[in-house]
């Protein structure tokens, strides 16, 4: 995020969109800082605001690796199946954050992986929300293939 900001706000941009959600500038070289999951909702839609970009969670989300997910995504990875993959991510969801859900749900012919935050309906979680899709596209192509 912060080289998006930087890129097409400025450093003041991204220091005041900081400061005005109470986190530190050290925040930004320290990926194993936990921050508030509503804070950071607040962060990133602040930011697509400041950048003045309809697409800033997408954009976000492109540039979004696993390693940006720590031990969590690796424990994931590491499964030998997509299926245990989800089911691990699933399990243990509250070792990355609180507050929110994620399962597997049965349908008739196909399996839905869901994630749902606490946060719905009181936060705007628009680009939050679209930067989990490419994030969950490099995931399942790490077991099906880039096809």
């Amino acid at each position: 995020m912060p080289e998006l900001v930087r890129d097409k706000a400025g450093d003041r941009a991204l220091v005041r969109i900081l400061q005005q959600h109470d986190l530190p500038l050290s925040v930004l070289n320290a990926p194993e800082h936990r921050v508030p999951l509503a804070k950071m909702i607040r962060v990133m839609e602040a930011a697509a605001r400041a950048v003045g970009d309809e697409e800033f969670g997408v954009r976000l989300g492109s540039k979004t690796t696993a390693l940006d997910y720590g031990f969590w995504a690796g424990y994931a990875y590491c499964a030998p199946t997509l299926g245990l993959a989800l089911q691990r991510m699933c399990r243990t969801l509250w070792a990355h954050e609180s507050g929110t859900e994620m399962y597997l749900a049965e349908r008739e012919h196909h399996i839905v992986w869901c994630y749902k935050s606490g946060l719905a309906g009181y936060e705007n979680v628009r680009h939050f929300s679209d930067h989990l899709f490419e994030t969950m596209f490099v995931f399942f192509r790490g077991f099906l293939g880039k096809g």
